[in-house]
C-alpha cells in the first residue's frame, strides 16, 4: 500500500489518499474473486459447488471488483491511520473510492483540519486611508424635500399629466398581442418620475388626461429581470382614473415647527439638524468600510484556518436569515432569484464568503479580547439600554426591566464596539 497525504488549505481539508497496485491488488482480486464464487446461490446447486462456466456467467467484473474493495476498505483506512501523518483528521475521515479497476485501487479520505490560527497582528496597518466625510448641500436638500413630500397637499387637476403628478389608474400590458405574468393592475397609484417603471414608460404619459384612454409603446431593458421580457417591445393599455397635482408646502420657519421635531422651530435648525444626521450616516458608512478592509489586512496577515464544514454551517444560518429578509420583504427566493439574475450557486456563493469573512472577524475579535483589557461601567449599559429603547419606542430602564434584552446581550454588544474603536484608532491614516 502507498499512501500520500495533502493539506488544501483553500478549504480547509485534509486528504489521505491510499493505493494499491501491482500484485498486491491483484492478489486481493483473486481473493474477492474466490469469495464471491463460494458465496454466489444458483439454484439446483450447493455453495461452492457451482461450476466454472456458471461462475464465470454469474460473476461480472464489477461485481468482483466490488467485493475487492469491501475486503480491503477497512485495511486500508487503518492502514492510512498508522501514519502518523502530520496532517491529522478534526472530523472523522469520509472515504470516496476514487479509481477501482483490475490494475488498481484509490481511496482517498477526506476531513476537516484542525483549526489552526495564528493572528500575527491586528495593529500598525497604516496602509488603510481614513476618510473624511461631510453632507452635501444637494444631499441636506434632498432630505429637506423629502420632509416637505410629508406635507404636501394633493389636488385633482383635468390638465394633462406632468412630472411629479400623482395618477391613478389601470393598465394591462401586452408583448405579441399576448399578456402577461404580472403585467396588469386595477386603481394603481404612481407618482410620475418615481422611475417605479421601466424606462420610458412614466415620461410616455405625460401629456394624457383623466378620463382618457390611451396606449403606450415601451421596450422591455435587456438587462429586465424576467428572461422572457428581456429586450421585448410591449404596449400597455391604460386607463386614466384619476390626475393630482402636488403642492408643496414652503421652505420657511413654518415647515420647521411642522415637522414637529424637539428643539426644531426654524428652518436653519432644520438644516442643522438634516445635516447632522446625513453626516452621522456617512461617519457610520466610512467607519464600518474601514473596519472591513482592516479585517481583510488582519486575515490576509494571519494564519486563520477554519474548517469548510464549519463554514458551511454558518453560510447555511445566513441563508436562512436572507429568506427571512426576504419573506419580510414580502418576497420568496424564487422571486430574488428572477430579479437579480442570480442563480442559487451564485448566492450561496456570495453566503459562503461571506460566512468566512464573519467567521475569521469573529477569530480576529477574540484574539484583541485575550491581550487587550475593555471595562464596560454601569453608565454605559443604561446608555445602551437608552439608544435600544428608542428602536422600541420606549425608555431604556423600561426595556431593561422587561429583560427584552439581557444585559450579557447589552455588555457583549459594548464590548465589540470597543474593540472596533480600538482597532479603528490603532491602524490607518
Amino acid at each position: 500500500m502507498k499512501f500520500k497525504a495533502e493539506k488544501i488549505l483553500a478549504k480547509g481539508i485534509g486528504k489521505w489518499t491510499v493505493t494499491i497496485d501491482g500484485k498486491e491488488w491483484t492478489d486481493y482480486v483473486k481473493k474477492a474473486e474466490q469469495k464471491a464464487a463460494n458465496e454466489l446461490e444458483i439454484p439446483g446447486f450447493r455453495k461452492g459447488k457451482v461450476p466454472a462456466d456458471l461462475i464465470k456467467k454469474h460473476l461480472t467484473e464489477a461485481k468482483i471488483l466490488n467485493s475487492a474493495h469491501r475486503l480491503v476498505v477497512n485495511k486500508a483506512y487503518e492502514f492510512a491511520f498508522n501514519q502518523k501523518s502530520d496532517v491529522q483528521p478534526f472530523s472523522s475521515p469520509v472515504p470516496t473510492v476514487k479509481k477501482l479497476s483490475k490494475e488498481e485501487y484509490i481511496l482517498e479520505l477526506d476531513f476537516d483540519l484542525k483549526p489552526e490560527i495564528t493572528i500575527n497582528r491586528y495593529t500598525g496597518f497604516d496602509n488603510i486611508k481614513k476618510e473624511k466625510v461631510g453632507a452635501k448641500k444637494e444631499d441636506i436638500d434632498r432630505s429637506i424635500d423629502q420632509l416637505r413630500d410629508r406635507f404636501a397637499i394633493h389636488k385633482p387637476k383635468d390638465s394633462g399629466i406632468e412630472k411629479g403628478d400623482t395618477v391613478i389608474f389601470d393598465f394591462e400590458g401586452f408583448v405579441n398581442n399576448e399578456p402577461f405574468k404580472g403585467g396588469k393592475a386595477t386603481d394603481f397609484t404612481l407618482e410620475i418620475g418615481s422611475g417605479q417603471f421601466i424606462p420610458g414608460f412614466e415620461d410616455g404619459m405625460i401629456g394624457f388626461k383623466s378620463g382618457e384612454e390611451r396606449d403606450l409603446q415601451v421596450t422591455f431593458p435587456a438587462d429586465y429581470h424576467i428572461e422572457e421580457l428581456k429586450g421585448q417591445p410591449a404596449v400597455f393599455k391604460l386607463k386614466i382614473k384619476e390626475v393630482k397635482s402636488k403642492e408643496l408646502p414652503e421652505l420657511n420657519d413654518d415647515l420647521a415647527k411642522d415637522i414637529n421635531l424637539k428643539g426644531i422651530d426654524t428652518l436653519a435648525k432644520l438644516r442643522e439638524h438634516v445635516e447632522n444626521n446625513i453626516k452621522e450616516q456617512l461617519q457610520k458608512q466610512e467607519y464600518d468600510r474601514f473596519i472591513g478592509l482592516l479585517f481583510r489586512e488582519i486575515v490576509k496577515d494571519s494564519n486563520i484556518l477554519i474548517p469548510e464544514s464549519i463554514i458551511k454551517k454558518e453560510a447555511n444560518q445566513l441563508k436562512n436569515e436572507f429568506k427571512q429578509k426576504l419573506t419580510a420583504q414580502q418576497m420568496d427566493i424564487k422571486t430574488y432569484k428572477e430579479r437579480s439574475g442570480l442563480t442559487e450557486e451564485d448566492i450561496y456563493e456570495e453566503l459562503f464568503k461571506d460566512a468566512k469573512n464573519r467567521l475569521e472577524n469573529g477569530v480576529i475579535v477574540d484574539a484583541v479580547l485575550n491581550k487587550e483589557k475593555f471595562d464596560i461601567n454601569p453608565t454605559e449599559i443604561d446608555e445602551q439600554y437608552e439608544k435600544l429603547g428608542k428602536q422600541f419606542g420606549i425608555d431604556g430602564k423600561t426595556l431593561k426591566e422587561a429583560k427584552l434584552i439581557s444585559e450579557e446581550q447589552v455588555k457583549e454588544q459594548l464590548i465589540h464596539d470597543k474593540v472596533f474603536a480600538f482597532l479603528y484608532e490603532k491602524n490607518g491614516k
